[in-house]
């Protein structure tokens, strides 16, 4: 017999329960990790199948998406591949992915599950793409939205930059080759390739870091 094929859950809100000043067209929000829970207190995290919530914009599905940087000031690129065939070919300086029932805190009865629901799904996917750049330190920057896409519409991303302790080898993790590029290399070179979500994320990055 065979069995049926598992679907993925995804972790979203209704749109409706967001501040409005989340959800620019086209933007970045900084903020940080105390204002963002407090205004998700009392919002029950939601679970719907992926395939449905891909084209339902009356919810917007989590996205823990994660600037990764060198001691040397470099960040992290690679061209995307994986199961987001609208994506595919841009290159991206987020890492990170969908929020499954995985990454859910252990007891049903915490009131605030979303911090550790957002750090468990960057970590998760820092773990499995980019195994050797999780020994560093991760703190939240703000949210990025935006609608003039058929992904942007549905997802919302929470910002992470992750500074690893020591560099990366160009061939590690899944997402190899990669490659490493200065903020000075981003500002410069030809970007129509860079997925826009990544313009977006370097706009909550301090001015005052490389």
């Amino acid at each position: 017999m065979i069995s049926a094929p598992v679907i993925e859950q995804v972790l979203c809100t209704p749109t409706a329960a967001l501040p409005a000043s989340w959800l620019p067209p086209c933007g970045a929000i900084a903020l940080d990790g105390s204002a963002l829970f407090a205004a998700l207190e009392g919002v029950a995290p939601v679970w719907l199948p992926r395939p449905i919530a891909e084209s339902d914009a009356t919810h917007k599905q989590w996205i823990p998406y994660g600037l990764i940087q060198e001691p040397s000031g470099r960040w992290a690129c690679y061209r995307r591949r994986g199961t987001e065939f609208r994506l595919h070919g841009a290159r991206s300086l987020g890492i990170g992915g969908h929020i499954n029932p995985v990454d859910a805190p252990s007891g049903t009865h915490l009131r605030h599950p979303w911090h550790a629901l957002l750090w468990n799904g960057f970590l998760r996917e820092l773990a499995e793409e980019l195994p050797t750049a999780l020994p560093g330190r991760t703190r939240l920057l703000g949210l990025i939205h935006e609608s003039t896409s058929e992904v942007g519409r549905v997802h919302l991303g929470a910002v992470f930059l992750h500074k690893t302790d020591t560099p990366i080898p160009m061939d590690s993790g899944e997402l190899h080759p990669l490659e490493w590029l200065t903020r000075e290399e981003l500002n410069s070179e030809d970007t129509s390739d860079i997925e826009l979500w990544s313009k977006l994320a370097l706009q909550l990055v301090p001015s005052a870091l490389p």
